[in-house]
């Protein structure tokens, strides 16, 4: 409402943010371009007013305020986002693009984190539609049920099975599930028969198979996998799963003897592949290509922490950028059914709620520390 729009002492415009205590401060020149937008946006008659005078003035205002959302205030940005959605539904491509509009421009701008508007929802957030998965392919046995590891592998010195039950299961399931299993239980197997976590631990008895995740794309990540594995293995760790994000990088995985999952193009691969080895008894660290350790203790000080109570070990291990902003780039995830209900239900809310970053998410879900675009107050902590 213009109405609420007031000033710093400045000459800035201070804007309140309906429904919460943050508000949007913007320079007097730019606050002159943004008060006649307020009437339209605000109200659904003057929005359908705008949609019949000028349609591509009304996208390009949708498309301004959604991109203000985005940064700040999530939990408001799915009204301009049905805007945009109506308007370039309603207006053929050929009139938008022959337009003098800054149309393309305005919708590209979260396009680095969030997808694109001239890619669909199904291809840039996917980690199903495009080989035909549910979201309880990440949850074979049923969601939060985190079965023991050895209840679907078999793990030999010389070698591993996956279990004829797992397989049955696996007969009517997409292909890619198939193959994110077999690069869970050739983890698996690695972390026993290679890797010396016991001995990092001090003699602590661990039950449970440990491996790194990682999801890597194309280019300069690409020929970063190799020096990456190297280093981490260095350390005792071999048992490293490459979340391909395109075929070229799967294949070049492969012929080097690497670990690998073929996967689409979507950041939500890393909490997909941690939800599903959850559920099957496979403890998670996961890092993005860029993260590497510099303390010698690294590995006792995130897999055996102790809880604040300190009688047992902690479910969730997450560094920290700064103060209470939670790294979702480096963590580790003990499985369990907390877990493992934990990681199917953020990847379903990306999944459902594209324009969510998955860093605010990971937040929101692990502390609750700041808002998110849905009310979910009524959802197991």
């Amino acid at each position: 409402k213009t109405d609420d729009v007031g000033e710093d002492g400045q000459g800035n415009a201070v804007f309140p943010i309906p429904g919460t205590d943050l508000q949007l401060v913007f320079p007097a020149s730019a606050a002159k371009m943004l008060f006649p937008m307020l009437p339209v946006l605000g109200n659904p008659e003057t929005r359908d007013a705008a949609m019949l005078q000028c349609p591509l003035g009304l996208l390009v205002l949708c498309a301004v305020e959604y991109n203000m959302y985005l940064q700040r205030a999530t939990q408001l940005a799915e009204v301009p986002e049905k805007c945009i959605a109506e308007v370039l539904r309603a207006v053929p491509l050929h009139i938008i693009a022959g337009s003098r509009w800054p149309v393309f421009k305005m919708l590209d701008l979260p396009s680095s984190s969030m997808g694109s508007w001239a890619q669909t929802r199904h291809f840039w957030r996917s980690y199903s539609d495009l080989d035909g998965w549910r979201t309880d392919d990440l949850a074979p046995l049923g969601v939060g049920v985190s079965v023991p590891w050895h209840s679907w592998l078999e793990i030999r010195t010389n070698g591993y099975d996956i279990k004829p039950e797992m397989q049955a299961i696996l007969s009517d399931r997409p292909p890619m599930l198939s193959n994110l299993i077999e690069a869970l239980a050739l983890a698996a197997w690695t972390s026993f028969v290679h890797d010396n976590w016991h001995e990092l631990s001090g003699g602590i008895h661990v039950p449970s198979p440990r491996i790194r995740v990682c999801i890597v794309s194309h280019g300069f990540w690409r020929s970063m996998m190799l020096p990456t594995w190297a280093y981490w293995a260095s350390l005792g760790f071999q048992a490293q799963v490459f979340v391909t994000m395109d075929r070229d990088t799967y294949d070049f995985c492969v012929q080097h003897n690497l670990i690998c999952a073929n996967g689409t193009a979507s950041i939500l691969h890393k909490y997909a592949f941690s939800s599903l080895a959850l559920h099957l008894g496979v403890d998670v660290f996961y890092s993005d290509m860029d993260a590497i350790p510099v303390r010698h203790d690294f590995f006792n000080v995130t897999w055996f922490a102790k809880a604040p109570d300190e009688t047992r070990q902690p479910d969730l291990v997450v560094t920290t950028h700064a103060f209470d902003c939670l790294n979702a780039g480096v963590w580790f995830a003990r499985a369990s059914s907390q877990t493992a209900g934990f990681f199917f239900r953020l990847t379903n809310f990306l999944y459902e709620h594209w324009y969510e970053t998955d860093q605010r998410a990971f937040d929101y879900f692990a502390v609750g520390n700041i808002s998110l675009s849905h009310d979910t107050s009524d959802w197991p902590r």
